[in-house]
């Protein structure tokens, strides 16, 4: 996620309110009320929830003569509160940008005070701008992705995974922070992490499987990349000549997929048709690879549906399932939401206003604009952000309000 930039610039705008958004707001933290009187000044700045990656961004109205891109300030103009070292930069001749020294902390509320005085002559009361911004809470989710073997030498798996974290960590910091067991001996993790770092595949390799019933346990201490917690996840391994289904997972968007994990790879010849389906009947495709079988449905199913797979399905030593499988499955339709495209809360005056917004499940959208007049703007502010709607009627009216049908020129599925 990167830093929001929210702008202040007001002479004139139109506060829109659409059914079914909802406005996230903390109601154990205190929010600082911004002076409008500080929109004369400057235009933007960084707000809401933004990544322990990000810099503090501040955009003046007016430029700033002899402005060197990239120069360090070496004046101080931020004080925050928990402090944060860093330092300063012009960006351009209006952009001010805080590069903090190391990555911020988790999931903190911070309050920064900007000392737009050193810059330019303000009134007394304009002298210093309080604003507020928070970093993401770390957490994470563990995906398995399969076990397969070496080669189709069955007594030695390697498992596949993904660990999934809310924000950025250091590739460094995660692998010294998951360690793989079994029997109590450590096994070797093969790391591959995302560019953006929050997706970080796993490989636990030389993994022993025996005439008898095992575990691979993975376990992790988060503290080194900012999640305060420990865990783990278990992996069950299957005996040898236990041929077996050993996990079931359901992919609901943006395509919707079943894949079902056995524990040895299938017979490469066999005919899987008639002996993997889902009841009701619906038709299906199915992608074979390795142990791996992946269901794609051919229209888009809801609600509970019944995965059969029979004991005709054979392994690579021509082997087949123990017994036969089933499971039922829950394909859960979108629930309806609206997302506004794009950032900030205020629209241009213009003759053709557009005011785009994502949709799903949805045939259509109520539409209310309140339009808040040029001279109220201030009195607007006395209690609200730029974003809040309290006491609308004391400085606006209702100039816009109905129904907006969402009707293309064909038919789709309104739950993609």
């Amino acid at each position: 996620m990167y830093p929001i930039l929210t702008s202040t610039k007001n002479t004139l705008f139109l506060l829109i309110v659409l059914s079914l958004v909802f406005i996230k707001c903390n109601k154990e933290k205190a929010v600082k009320t911004i002076d409008p009187a500080f929109t004369g000044y400057i235009s933007a700045f960084t707000s809401n929830v933004i990544s322990n990656q990000s810099t503090i961004k501040i955009k003046l109205t007016d430029p700033v003569n002899d402005i060197v891109p990239n120069q360090k300030i070496e004046e101080n103009l931020f004080d925050f509160s928990p402090n944060i070292e860093g330092d300063v930069y012009w960006i351009d001749s209006q952009t001010l940008e805080f590069r903090p020294s190391k990555k911020l902390p988790q999931g903190k509320l911070f309050e920064a005070n900007f000392f737009l005085s050193k810059l330019v002559k303000v009134p007394k009361k304009l002298k210093t701008f309080t604003f507020q911004f928070q970093t993401i809470k770390q957490g994470l989710n563990i995906e398995y992705e399969g076990m397969k073997p070496y080669k189709n030498d069955l007594k030695w798996q390697m498992i596949h995974g993904s660990v999934l974290t809310n924000d950025f960590s250091e590739g460094d910091d995660l692998e010294k922070s998951f360690t793989a067991l079994q029997n109590g001996k450590e096994l070797f993790l093969n790391w591959n992490h995302g560019p953006d770092g929050k997706i970080h595949q796993f490989t636990i390799d030389s993994i022993h499987r025996t005439e008898d019933k095992a575990q691979v346990v993975l376990q992790w201490n988060g503290k080194l990349f900012g999640f305060d917690k420990e865990g783990e996840r278990v992996f069950e391994i299957p005996p040898l000549g236990e041929f077996k289904v050993i996990n079931v997972s359901v992919n609901q968007q943006p395509e919707q997929f079943v894949t079902v994990y056995f524990s040895d790879p299938l017979k490469n010849k066999q005919d899987l048709e008639g002996l993997i389906y889902l009841q009701p009947n619906s038709k299906i495709k199915l992608i074979r690879e390795e142990n791996t079988v992946k269901i794609y449905p051919s229209n888009r199913l809801k609600g509970s549906v019944k995965l059969l797979i029979s004991d005709g399905v054979r392994n690579i030593m021509n082997y087949q399932l123990m017994q036969p499988f089933e499971k039922q499955i829950n394909f859960t339709s979108v629930k309806p939401a609206i997302e506004l495209i794009g950032k900030g809360v205020i629209l241009p005056s213009s003759n053709k206003m557009v005011f785009p917004f994502k949709a799903v499940n949805l045939n259509a959208v109520n539409v209310k604009i309140v339009k808040v007049f040029e001279n109220n703007i201030s009195q607007f502010f006395q209690i609200n952000q730029f974003d809040g709607n309290r006491e609308m009627k004391r400085v606006g009216r209702i100039v816009y309000k109905g129904e907006i049908p969402l009707k293309p020129d064909i038919n789709i599925d309104y739950s993609n």
